[in-house]
């Protein structure tokens, strides 16, 4: 009998991850589902499981305890769930000055941006390597092409991401599995989100992305076995365009759109 493999998702429980869910279900995939209790995963691993027969597990968890990654990746063991595909989506965000939020906040930003991500990489990533058609998709930003001052350590923990995904995907090209980054741009994955995208006027609604388009294309793109995916237009001209405007100007550009949002 041809063994079953799941498709594990971070950030399951909401906004672009529970997108991805859908559209990963969607496409007949079975599915582990991870987020922060609360997020209602039971509900969401039902529907997904009635509309589209498929299979779904839920594991409830705040990734970003010290021992919260091995718990996840031992209970895959534990219950028989071999993964192929790792979705490491869960990520967290703000915008506003530096000083605007606390070191306990930073400290769980950069655990859950970087370390979460870094720790099941590397808990899966050997699993993933000896099985034909294996993805690890990591969800970066287009934050992660510059510094961006008034999200700064977002847009740094994103720009790890992108770098983390490359080298790695290099190191495991003679393998079966392949690693992908996806840079999507602004999304509405939130009402905080979008009051922050609409705040910006007709050019931040015109770019922002509803999160179902985007997960589409994303997981087209992580199926196709793309070394990074560039949704649309306007990501694929911002990335163009880092490559040759000085990082002075960019710095410049980017403080003037941020400079006059609330903390949030």
């Amino acid at each position: 009998m041809k063994e079953r493999y799941f498709t594990l998702i971070t950030g399951a429980g909401r906004g672009f991850g529970r997108a991805m869910a859908r559209e990963c279900a969607r496409r007949g995939m079975d599915l582990l589902l991870t987020a922060l209790p609360g997020e209602k995963l039971a509900a969401l691993a039902q529907s997904l499981q009635e509309e589209f027969s498929v299979v779904a597990h839920y594991y409830e968890t705040d990734l970003t305890r010290p021992e919260g990654p091995g718990e996840l990746y031992r209970w895959t063991k534990e219950n028989h769930y071999p993964v192929k595909v790792l979705i490491n989506n869960a990520g967290l965000g703000a915008v506003g000055p530096f000083v605007s939020k606390d070191a306990a906040f930073y400290g769980r930003q950069v655990d859950l941006n970087v370390r979460v991500l870094v720790l099941l990489s590397r808990l899966f990533v050997e699993d993933l390597s000896r099985i034909e058609g294996s993805r690890i998709l990591n969800i970066s930003s287009l934050a992660c092409l510059a510094p961006m001052p008034y999200k700064i350590v977002y847009s740094t923990t994103k720009g790890f991401i992108y770098g983390f995904s490359r080298a790695l995907r290099t190191e495991y090209s003679q393998t079966h599995l392949r690693v992908c980054v996806a840079i999507p741009g602004p999304m509405h994955t939130n009402a905080h989100v979008t009051k922050r995208i609409n705040d910006q006027g007709f050019m931040g609604r015109a770019i922002a992305w509803q999160p179902e388009r985007a997960a589409r294309i994303c997981i087209n793109g992580m199926m196709k076995g793309k070394a990074f995916i560039l949704p649309g237009f306007y990501e694929k001209f911002s990335f163009l365009a880092e490559k040759i405007m000085p990082l002075s100007l960019k710095l410049r550009m980017i403080a003037r759109s941020f400079r006059n949002n609330p903390p949030s």
